[in-house]
């Protein structure tokens, strides 16, 4: 456990988090390694998986096209188990990638062990939909003020949570 300790402490995500903090958001992850071109999420699926990138790269595509690139340090995945709606991108590694992953479930663990998570979540989806809402020659139509606002519902409790714990297609 030390090791994710010591691997989380140094995640700008969990920057600041006391150790038990960490050793608590340790011990909800699974480690697993990828081969590159693996496909970790599917536009427009649901599905139950949230990933920290150990090492490795990975790309992030919309309606087939790239629109941003994560590696060591960064996530992906949040968006669909923030809001509980399908996943808007498809999340594909380019070179061989280890991995921590956490359930839908486990996820909601994660968002419960700190507010600074949650900020650092909320400010990383603003970013990423930012980036992703880029030019409409290379994207499909997406609402982000609707992707946002759920998160804000689930926030805030008012989201059925339901589909978080199991029940939905692919969850």
């Amino acid at each position: 456990m030390v090791e994710k300790v010591d691997l989380l402490a140094r995640m700008p995500l969990f920057a600041g988090l006391a150790p038990d903090e960490l050793a608590q958001i340790g011990g909800l992850t699974e480690d697993i390694e990828v081969a590159a071109g693996t496909e970790l999420t599917h536009e427009g699926r649901y599905e139950g998986w949230f990933y920290l990138v150990v090492a490795g790269t990975v790309e992030i595509a919309r309606g087939g096209a790239a629109v941003d690139t994560v590696g060591a340090g960064d996530f992906v995945g949040e968006i669909s188990l923030l809001d509980d709606g399908p996943r808007t991108a498809t999340a594909t590694t380019l070179t061989p990638c280890e991995l921590l992953r956490v359930n839908n479930s486990q996820f909601d663990s994660l968002l419960e062990a700190s507010p600074a998570i949650r900020q650092g979540l909320q400010e990383a989806m603003e970013a990423r939909l930012g980036r992703m809402d880029g030019p409409p020659t290379l994207l499909p139509a997406l609402d982000s003020e609707t992707i946002v606002e759920g998160w804000r519902r689930r926030r805030g409790g008012e989201a059925d949570s339901a589909n978080r714990k199991g029940t939905r297609p692919g969850g």
